[in-house]
């Protein structure tokens, strides 16, 4: 069944098993799958655990009620793949649509990947980007963007051992929009 990148039902049309060998062991399977507004909790939590990681725990203003309407109301914001092993959320891949001007092409936004640690090292991250690439190459997309702290070692190895490379050629820019028109009306005039 073909659908649309960011509608409420992707590619995904059951869980798809993912098991990597460690050392000629067969591991436990990997399960992912499409996120449910049952998954919120999960999600929240998961998304608290990575920014304490990163010693942002202060900056999330996400909570698990507008995680709800972002992600799984009529039109989502976003959407999330559940990856699972041994029956417990072991990971999550959280992202949305975007479009760049200079490719004319559709691309992916990947703003959250997030691997419980009990669960690192065993292939979760691999595979969802493994399903996430085929979600955004099925969909029509061209690239996927996502950021990683420069001092995240581990995740860019990891990274570039799928492919990706640091764009270097460019500089991220962040506005936060106060609640007046301040930005709008423009600089203040010199007097």
């Amino acid at each position: 069944m073909q659908t649309e990148f960011l509608s409420p039902l992707i590619s995904i049309s059951a869980t798809r098993r993912y098991t990597k060998k460690n050392n000629g062991d067969q591991m436990s399977p990997i399960s992912l799958r499409h996120a449910t507004k049952e998954d919120v909790l999960v999600i929240y939590r998961m998304l608290m655990e990575s920014a304490v990681s990163q010693n942002g725990a202060g900056e999330v203003c996400a909570n698990p009620e507008n995680l709800l309407e972002d992600g799984f109301s009529s039109t989502p914001r976003f959407q999330c793949l559940v990856a699972e092993c041994d029956g417990e959320p072991a990971g999550i891949a959280v992202y949305f649509s975007i479009y760049s001007t200079w490719t004319s092409r559709k691309g992916c936004y990947l703003e959250d990947l997030y691997v419980a640690p009990q669960f690192r090292r065993r292939g979760v991250a691999h595979a969802l980007m493994t399903e996430l690439s085929g979600i955004a190459r099925d969909s029509g997309c061209g690239y996927m963007r996502w950021l990683v702290l420069r001092d995240n070692h581990s995740a860019i190895r990891f990274y570039e051992s799928i492919g990706a490379r640091i764009a270097g050629e460019t500089a991220l820019m962040t506005l936060t929009l106060p609640a007046d028109d301040a930005i709008v009306s423009g600089p203040p005039a010199n007097p």
